[in-house]
């Protein structure tokens, strides 16, 4: 439940079909689909959230990234060789900023870039945490905790897709059989089953990639923890 949501709250749908409606919407609007995938591409990039950093308690930095339309021509370039590039293949930490909103100061935007903050984080994490063998091994048992909270997670998820999934095929079948008892259908009859199956078959392909998704990051984790 929601952090002070009602305890009688219920949703309307699954994040499952939340995500195959999204996944409608963005095909059908080619201007949300392109702000999506800009949002997307950006996120990839960020070393922290957006507001993550505040000055002086109050005002928060946002990512920023100078010129994108050059970023994005170099990228068409790269995609020519290597389909699969993207932003951060392009982008390096110099060439993005992380900006104050809100304020100025000395009259003056505010603005730090990506390589500068690496240089930060990098002298906060040397100042303030010492490795020693108590420390690595206290790491190293979080680090398992987290593992096991990933694949638990994972699991649920492939689950939850999973049941989602075999109730849409029970739908489709049982949908199909009933039609198939009907005698001498016309063709409008003909032409609306076949168009309300393949939204069956939509939804269902869609599925299938979510689960081939959880597939590959629960082989990740697997990979990573070691």
């Amino acid at each position: 439940m929601r952090d002070g949501a009602s305890p009688y709250y219920q949703p309307l749908i699954t994040e499952e079909e939340h995500k195959i409606l999204l996944d409608r919407h963005l095909q059908a609007n080619p201007t949300s689909l392109r702000a999506y995938k800009t949002k997307d591409e950006y996120d990839e990039l960020k070393l922290i959230p957006n507001k993550f950093l505040r000055f002086e308690g109050e005002h928060g930095m946002i990512f920023e990234l100078p010129n994108p339309k050059r970023h994005r021509s170099a990228l068409a370039n790269l995609k020519v060789s290597n389909p699969n590039a993207s932003l951060k293949d392009i982008v390096k930490p110099h060439q993005f900023n992380y900006k104050l909103t809100g304020m100025k100061v000395n009259d003056k935007q505010f603005s730090i870039s990506g390589e500068e903050l690496i240089i930060l984080i990098s002298d906060f994490f040397k100042k303030h945490f010492q490795i020693n063998e108590n420390n690595y091994e206290k790491y190293r048992e979080f680090q398992i905790n987290e593992y096991d909270k990933t694949i638990k997670n994972i699991n649920e998820k492939r689950r939850k897709l999973q049941l989602q999934m075999n109730h849409i095929s029970s739908l489709m079948e049982n949908y199909a059989r009933n039609f198939n008892r009907q005698n001498n259908p016309d063709e409008l009859q003909k032409n609306v089953f076949q168009a309300d199956i393949k939204k069956y078959q939509d939804q269902i392909d869609y599925l299938q990639k979510e689960i081939g998704k959880l597939a590959v990051s629960h082989r990740n984790a697997i990979l990573e923890l070691d």
